[in-house]
């Protein structure tokens, strides 16, 4: 109980409150109620205060108002003020220039006016209307500050005496603080009331209510909202359910009223305040009932409510900070030290019963029993009985804590030392109902963070003396996915506030299925950091060029391991797809792009250089050294596990709202049916340095993806998965409305990267090297556009033979994988590829700029089977393919057997049944002999049959009016599911002679080291042969020298004896032997949608599985042999061109002939434009050899081996003109029997033929093919084209085309003159014919004998030790690309065929470099031919002079030999020498002119001859101008 106060001290305190009425303006007197005598009382009614005289720090009193006011008296000795309906109006005052000193200030001085008051002297009488009268002016006087005298301890006294017993209670307190934007937020209290007990002053509030409303101005008044009246404009249906009072009626300028906070009780105790100078508040103790926060209302408040309550916190606190350091109650805080007193604790204890925060209306989080016991001014504790969040009347939040706090913060100001720690495993069951209520406040608080970053940053200080500790036991999360529970563990959590680190060494995510749980993630050491200066950690940008990043916060982690099969991402997708779509309608929203400050570009200076590197800011940086990743298919258990490994990875987070991620290695390898295979490794490479994994993530969603120095793999094998796949049919689920996605834009880049392509059952590889690629891929719908530039192909025969270690350093990929055993085949140009998918269907468009392949004839084989072999086999067993069992027709099932039977005759006995057949076989009446069959002929009408047989339409099937199976509309097809259009500019196919594989070459070394030693060991002597590969043919004998054989056809050199080495040169060739170009090359696949249905329930119709179509616009075939004189092996027939858009035309389409049966059927149908060939017999014999190459090791057997059957083939007829120039002819072959030997007799130039139409059906494989075409185009050529066969053979040519020139000379004539019966003019055209004829022959018959007459000039010349043939190109130097070296004259040893060699025609070899020998170019003397007669003049009178200024400085040379000579015979000998090119060039020289002036004679008569002699001839001057440059 307090003290009794003396009545004079209890008037003093009146007066003196009496004197601060001074607040109240203009008070009407009839308010005021006055009662006076043992207990004065004064009340006031609906008072407005005078807002003026209030000074509150950072804020502004708009206005104020109290319904009602008491002062009273008390008879017990105190004072007592009662009050009802206060209410103020506020708005924050942010302003820079306010005072730090106002709070202490005013507080100070209130105490001191107080005691002043209460010590002066009270007037004799105390009437009311005085004491109002002179209130203002005591009131004045009353603040001069009191002088120091003795009486400071008795004024101390009697204002302690004063205050205790001083009572205020206060009920309906309204507090509304204004906002811009309309804003405002109003705390009501239900009552307030101040007293002291045994010298504590007691606070206690009961039902307290926070809320926020907008504010709309009145029509009348736009501003009465800010006028004094706006206490009482408050919306006030919201705090209805409050339990204290009756609340004012709804007002219609206040909206959108939320409860932000709830509080039922406060009670507040405290210690101080008792003297001028002591104006402390020490030991207080705070205790509150329930507290109700509404963070779902807090949360939609406007932001600009949250940036003027930040920023007014922020001045305070600057403020506080100011006021604790200032020098105001120096001589208190003086005696305290000068008495050794300990510094009073400003907060003793605070207790929360609950708290209760509501995120949504079912979701809430409850905090029990919230204590704080500061006993110590070194010790303070906090401590958390117990949380609970629950989702409706579900607990989903539990700690094991046992009976001690869940939560305690300790806090030792000697160590400066703070621990927070959790004395329990944190279990968190995540609802969907949590989350759907967490996702709002979470992307709200984002957006209220983003919007508040500036606000107070540059205020707040964060104390860097204390350390602080957090320390959590095992956290366990488990969120309902599906139907099972994803799981999350954290182990224990350390975080230390002044290094700013959190640590945890282990988290798990795993899959919680019934009992089972199973890992899906784990990772290790994680650390994350955060520092108070920038660092910065290099990166790389899309370049893969070195940038910096910039950021404070800074993670590690050791190893993330991720386990997951197929079911376990399909499972997480579709459970998690709810949470996904709760998140979606937040993303849509763009965030405002933080640009705290740019990217600038660093320079680094070194000992050398400035360095350049771009500067990038982040908000977060995570480290990751080691991340594993193993996938399985629950769903197809042959697919094994697919293991992912990257190392040295970095993360990402910047301030544009980017990511970025690179991994500096990159593996990958998966088990497939027990056996183990490489996805993707990397590549060795000088600088490791560099990513070889770059991921970015722009905001707006683009992906983009860099990929380096890795090669990725390709094995056929694995394609066996989609018909695993296929057998696991999954059920089918009704379709519903999906909401389209947006559409995700990914660009992946390659640079030098390699794919490694691994066919089915053979153990070769295919490879292409990337050096870079751009791959464009946008979803959905799924569109891909891929860009490559000059990739290389390379190819393997065994993969196991390859060099796996290779530690030297190489230039380009192709080094690196020629150095590890692969052969380069060929490389392309630009290479474009465009996939779109519309519907249901797929279009893939390839357009490639120019492609060259350079192969030899094992490479050639192990690529074509690659090829085929790149994809699973598909065969079928025959009872699959065809009907083997013929099915029963229950024919008799419907007949009636008694339908004939007349009735009366079931009982004749059996015998007389006898009877009647006998009868009727014996009946010489034969009705059959009447029977008419009809037959239709071409026009439809019936013939009737006569009696010498039955009568064929031969040309039935030639019909044009029968449909043919090549039109679309003939066989039923169902939708197309893929095409395909594939065109290329142009294709080089370059054969070489030789062999890629080492097993090749040694394999055919050890046939020949066996052949030699076989021969050695021979008794007698004699010839042994062998063949290899189906295509090599050798044979030794004991003279012989195989090896050099060997060398000379495979590398066609003139093998010299001082040059030959004993080891044989079987590797590829330098140069090419064959050139094959297309141009304009187009091809269409077509693939079909079709059912697969059972025999049941078949129609038994025919489906088109697939067509394919072909154009080829030109199609030549180079001769590049260097014992071939002509050019063009194979070219198109200029002068028969009718306008043909394409040389080569073919349609193949696949066909399914019943639709239940797996067997297919090809439907082949070609059009080839005339053809003009000029066939080497070398050059046949090298093209024969390189396609017949046949390795066992590339021999596909498939478990049901089946032969491909052509339904139909149709193919037009093709005009041929054949040149043919035969070498050798092989006798053994021709006494076997093969007739077409004998045409190796001939030469041909000009041979017409005309290979005709044929239409050939079900034929068995492409061999039967070739039989068939050679068995109806070989007799037809015999029997009824032979005479244009034997125009073109040589000796019968000139005759024959003489013959026609006199045949001409009488049937011109004579056909003229019967159309117009004038006899001279029809006998000059015949004379004209006769001439054109005649002349041009007899000049080309000409240059046939000159030509001919050079060549055996110039043979016998060098047969006497000239120069022969090279004395004309001596010069000429063939360009390495070109041709390959002639090889030896020599014709001592053929390896394909036991032949005689013929003699040659007329050339003239050119030298080339190779390997420092000077092989041979055979150059024809029909080449260069000139233009007209005067160029043949002019090369003429060159030829001439040319070859005798050869002769003269031949018989100079013998001159001075002779000269120089030391005897007559070498005299003679010089002079030997000599004479025959002394005689002999001269005539060469002559001949040459002859030919040379009859060439440019008959290329004036004909100029299209000129045009038809550079395709036939290699031209040397070609090789020369391309030599000079």
């Amino acid at each position: 109980m307090s003290s009794w106060l003396p009545q004079n001290v209890q008037k003093r305190l009146l007066i003196y409150l009496l004197q601060q009425i001074s607040i109240f303006s203009q008070i009407d007197t009839t308010n005021l109620d006055v009662s006076l005598g043992c207990r004065s009382q004064f009340a006031f009614h609906d008072v407005e205060l005078n807002v003026d005289h209030m000074r509150v720090p950072h804020i502004t009193v708009e206005s104020g108002h109290i319904s009602e006011l008491e002062l009273g008296l008390v008879v017990s000795g105190g004072l007592d003020i009662t009050g009802d309906g206060l209410c103020f109006v506020v708005r924050p005052e942010l302003s820079e220039v306010a005072g730090s000193h106002d709070l202490a200030q005013s507080l100070a001085r209130s105490i001191m006016d107080l005691t002043n008051s209460m010590m002066q002297p009270l007037p004799e009488v105390l009437e009311g209307d005085e004491v109002l009268a002179n209130s203002c002016s005591e009131a004045g006087d009353a603040q001069q500050p009191a002088s120091s005298s003795a009486l400071d301890k008795m004024r101390n006294k009697v204002l302690e005496r004063a205050l205790s017993n001083l009572t205020v209670r206060i009920i309906n307190v309204r507090i509304q603080v204004l906002f811009p934007g309309q804003q405002s937020i109003t705390v009501l209290v239900g009552s307030v009331e101040l007293s002291t007990v045994d010298k504590t002053r007691r606070v206690d509030l009961q039902d307290i209510c926070i809320s926020h409303s907008e504010l709309v101005p009145s029509p009348e008044q736009p501003d009465e909202f800010m006028s004094t009246s706006a206490s009482n404009s408050i919306y006030m249906s919201a705090i209805d359910s409050l339990p204290f009072g009756s609340r004012s009626k709804m007002e219609e300028n206040a909206r959108n009223v939320r409860a932000l906070l709830q509080m039922d009780k406060l009670h507040v105790t405290f210690q101080g305040i008792s003297s001028v100078e002591d104006i402390s508040i020490r030991d207080l103790m705070l205790h509150m009932g329930r507290v109700d926060v509404f963070l779902d209302a807090i949360i939609a408040v406007d932001i600009g409510v949250f940036e003027v309550l930040v920023q007014f916190v922020a001045e305070f606190q600057q403020d506080t900070e100011v006021s604790e350091t200032s020098n105001t109650l120096q001589n208190y805080k003086r005696f305290r030290q000068e008495q050794n007193l300990e510094e009073d604790l400003q907060i003793t204890g605070f207790t929360i019963e609950e708290l209760r925060i509501t995120l949504s209306q079912s979701v809430k989080v409850s905090v029990i029993d919230i204590q704080l016991r500061n006993r110590y001014i070194e010790n303070s504790t906090v401590t958390v009985g117990r949380v609970t969040i629950c989702d409706y009347d579900l607990d989903l939040l539990h700690i094991d804590a046992g009976s001690k706090p869940c939560l305690e913060l300790t806090v030792d100001s000697r160590k400066l030392q703070r621990i927070i720690s959790v004395d329990g495993d944190i279990h968190m069951d995540i609802s969907s109902t949590f989350v759907s209520s967490l996702i709002p406040l979470i992307f709200r608080l984002q957006e209220l963070g983003r919007g508040l970053h500036f606000v107070g940053t540059n205020n707040c200080k964060m104390s860097q003396e204390f350390k602080t500790q957090v320390e959590t036991k095992t956290i366990i999360l488990s969120l309902p996915v599906g139907d099972d529970t994803l799981q999350m563990i954290i182990q224990p959590i350390s975080y230390e506030l002044s290094l700013h680190t959190v640590f945890t060494d282990f988290i798990s995510i795993s899959k919680v299925q019934s009992s089972e749980t199973r890992d899906i993630a784990i990772i290790r050491e994680i650390k994350i950091g955060y520092q108070t200066a920038n660092f910065q950690v290099k990166s790389y940008n899309l370049k893969l060029s070195e940038t910096l990043l910039t950021s404070k916060l800074r993670g590690s982690v050791s190893s993330v391991e991720l386990y997951c099969s197929d079911s376990d991402i399909k499972w997480l997708f579709d459970g998690l797809s709810p949470y996904q779509d709760m998140i979606t309608p937040y993303m849509h929203s763009k965030p405002e792009v933080r640009k705290p400050i740019m990217n600038k570009s660093v320079r680094i200076l070194s000992a050398s250089s400035v360095i350049h590197r771009q500067n990038v800011f982040s908000d977060m940086v995570l480290l990751i050294e080691r991340i594993t990743c193993s996938l399985s298919a629950d769903s197809i258990s042959s697919f094994g596990n697919v293991k992912t490994e990257l190392n040295s990875s970095l993360l990402s987070l910047n301030t544009d709202n980017s990511i970025i991620f690179h991994s500096s290695c990159v593996k990958g390898s998966t088990v497939f049916s027990d056996v183990k295979y490489c996805l993707f490794e990397p590549i060795k490479t000088k600088d490791v340095t560099k990513p070889a994994l770059f991921v970015q993530r722009f905001e707006n969603g683009k992906l983009k993806v860099n990929v380096q120095n890795t090669c990725i793999y390709y094995h056929a094998k694995w394609l066996d998965i989609l018909d695993e796949s296929k057998g696991t049919k999954s059920t089918p689920q009704q379709e519903s409305a999906v909401p389209v996605p947006l559409q995700q834009r990914i660009e992946v880049k390659f640079h030098d990267c390699a794919l490694s392509m691994h066919p089915y059952r053979l153990k070769s590889a295919l490879l292409i090297c990337v050096n870079r690629c751009i791959l464009d891929i946008s979803v959905p719908p799924a569109n891909f556009k891929c860009i490559i530039r000059s990739p290389t192909f390379m190819l393997a025969d065994d993969c196991s033979n390859m060099k796996t270690s290779i530690t030297e350093s190489w230039e380009s990929l192709v080094r690196y994988y020629s150095k590890a055993g692969f052969a380069v085949i060929g490389k392309s140009g630009l290479l474009s590829c465009t996939i779109k998918q519309s519907g249901g269907q797929i279009c893939l468009d390839i357009d490639v700029d120019r492609i060259d392949l350079s192969i030899c004839a094992d490479s050639f084989q192990c690529l074509i089977q690659t090829l085929i072999d790149i994809k699973p086999p598909v065969s079928f067993p025959d009872e699959k393919k065809y009907r083997t069992e013929p099915c029963s027709i229950p024919v008799f099932e419907n007949v009636d057997d008694e339908f004939f039977v007349p009735k009366g005759t079931s009982n004749l006995p059996a015998l007389n049944d006898m009877h009647i057949v006998d009868d009727f076989i014996n009946n010489s009446n034969n009705s059959f002999s009447e029977v008419q069959v009809i037959e239709e002929t071409e026009e439809g009408s019936p013939l009737k049959l006569e009696d010498n047989g039955l009568l064929f339409d031969e040309g039935h099937f030639n019909k044009e009016d029968i449909p043919v199976a090549t039109d679309s509309k003939f066989f039923p097809f169902g939708p197309v599911a893929i095409v395909l259009h594939l065109f290329v500019r142009k294709a080089s196919i370059k054969l070489h002679d030789g062999y890629d594989w080492v097993y090749t070459r040694r394999s055919i070394s050890k046939v020949v080291d066996d052949l030699e030693d076989e021969v050695h060991k021979q008794d007698q002597p004699g010839r042994v042969e062998t063949s290899l590969f189906d295509s090599i043919y050798l044979y030794a004998t004991p003279d012989s020298n195989i090896k050099k054989a060997v060398s000379s056809n495979i590398q066609s050199e003139d093998i010299i004896a001082e040059n030959y080495s004993s080891k044989m040169k079987l590797r590829p060739s330098k140069h090419h032997k064959i050139l094959i170009e297309l141009t304009n090359m187009k091809l269409t696949f077509s693939g079909y949608s079709y059912d697969e249905p059972t025999e049941d329930i078949a129609d038994w119709s025919t489906d088109l599985l697939n067509s394919i179509d072909v154009e080829v616009k030109t199609f030549e075939i180079v001769d590049n042999v260097a014992t071939s004189t002509w050019n063009k092996f194979l070219t198109e027939l200029k002068e028969a061109h009718g306008g043909s858009p394409s040389m080569l035309a073919l349609s193949i389409s696949l066909v399914r002939p019943i639709d239940f049966l797996y067997a297919t059927e090809l439907i082949i149908s070609a059009q080839v434009s005339p053809l003009r060939l000029h066939v080497d017999q070398d050059t046949l014999d090298f093209l024969i050899r390189f396609s017949e190459f046949k390795d066992a090791r590339f021999d596909l057997i498939d478990d049901y081996p089946d032969i491909v059957y052509i339904q139909r083939f149709e193919v037009n007829s093709i005009d041929v003109k054949l040149d043919y120039k035969p070498k050798k002819v092989d006798y053994v072959g021709l006494k076997s029997g093969h007739t077409s030997e004998l045409m190796n007799f001939f030469t041909l130039d000009g041979a017409k033929m005309t290979l005709k139409r044929v239409v050939l059906y079900g034929v068995d494989g492409l061999g039967e093919l070739h039989n068939c075409l050679s068995s109806i185009w070989t007799p037809d050529i015999t029997r009824s084209q032979l005479s244009g066969v034997l125009k073109g053979v040589t000796p019968l040519k000139s005759i024959i085309t003489l013959g026609s020139g006199v045949k001409a000379l009488v049937t011109v004539p004579l056909k003229e003159y019967r159309q117009d019966q004038r006899l001279t003019r029809s006998l000059q055209k015949g004379a004209r014919d006769f001439l054109k004829t005649t002349s041009g022959e007899l000049i080309r018959l000409g240059v046939r004998m000159a030509s001919g007459t050079q060549a055996i000039l110039e043979n016998t010349e060098e047969f006497f030790g000239g120069q022969g043939a090279r004395a004309r190109c001596m010069s000429a130097r063939l360009p390495e690309d070109e041709l390959s070296p002639v090889p030896s004259a020599c014709d001592e040893f053929d390896l394909f065929r036991s032949s005689i060699p013929r003699k040659q025609s007329p050339i003239v070899p050119i030298p080339s470099e190779e390997d420092d020998i000077e092989p041979l170019k055979a150059i024809s003397l029909y080449a260069d031919q000139p233009q007209n007669a005067q160029k043949g003049v002019k090369e003429a009178y060159g030829s001439l002079g040319k070859n005798l200024t050869i002769a003269y400085g031949a018989v100079r040379r013998a001159q001075r030999d002779a000269r120089h000579s030391i005897s007559a015979q070498d005299a003679a000998t010089a002079f030997a020498r000599a004479t025959p090119i002394a005689f002999i060039r001269p005539m060469i020289g002559a001949t040459e002119a002859v030919s040379k002036t009859l060439q440019g004679i008959s290329n004036q008569m004909d100029r299209d001859q000129l045009v038809h002699m550079r395709d036939k001839y290699k031209q040397s001057s070609h090789y020369q101008r391309k030599r000079e440059r």
